[in-house]
């Protein structure tokens, strides 16, 4: 179940405040086209090819429960970052490190998931899994509107930040949250 959980975090932090939020807050304070903006976000997408290709030889590093724990450090430190950013040049970092978080963290929850789950049974886990996706990918832009009416961009990506943060350190002092 806290897989599960984990995964429904992941798209909450990657549908809301990265996806709907840094879209509308690059126009919003650099003037940033449309164009511009599909660009910064692709260099996410490019990170997490290119680190989740690497997975093999993470695991040999360390467990996919510990990357799924680890994962959300880059979360939490790109979200910080964000607001700080003087330039739309200087977004990619936040951005990139985004995407060194997705590149750990949802292949390995793909695998642990698939690994954990009895054979007879993979099937329904994983699509299990996937419903739980679709559920974080619904609710983030919602829960992050929320937050965006209460506390304007900062406030999106600091609870973004600050969800990642916990998220990761309840894995780790949680004990058995992920084994």
């Amino acid at each position: 179940a806290s897989a599960f959980v984990a995964g429904i975090i992941v798209f909450l932090i990657l549908y809301g405040p990265l996806l709907t939020y840094l879209s509308l807050y690059l126009g919003a304070a650099f003037g940033a086209a449309p164009f511009v903006i599909g660009a910064v976000l692709s260099a996410m997408s490019v990170t997490t090819a290119l680190v989740s290709s690497q997975l093999g030889r993470m695991v040999k590093f360390a467990s996919e429960s510990r990357l799924i724990k680890l994962g959300f450090i880059p979360y939490a430190l790109s979200l910080a970052l964000l607001p700080f950013m003087p330039h739309l040049a200087l977004v990619a970092i936040p951005v990139v490190i985004f995407g060194i978080g997705q590149g750990i963290t949802i292949p390995s929850l793909q695998t642990y998931i698939a690994g954990a789950a009895p054979a007879e049974y993979r099937a329904a886990f994983m699509s299990i899994n996937t419903t739980m996706l679709r559920l974080g990918q619904t609710l983030g832009p919602l829960v992050f509107g929320l937050v965006y009416s209460r506390a304007d961009f900062d406030g999106v990506f600091f609870y973004g930040a600050g969800l990642a943060l916990v998220t990761a350190l309840a894995g780790f002092i949680g004990g058995r949250v992920l084994r």
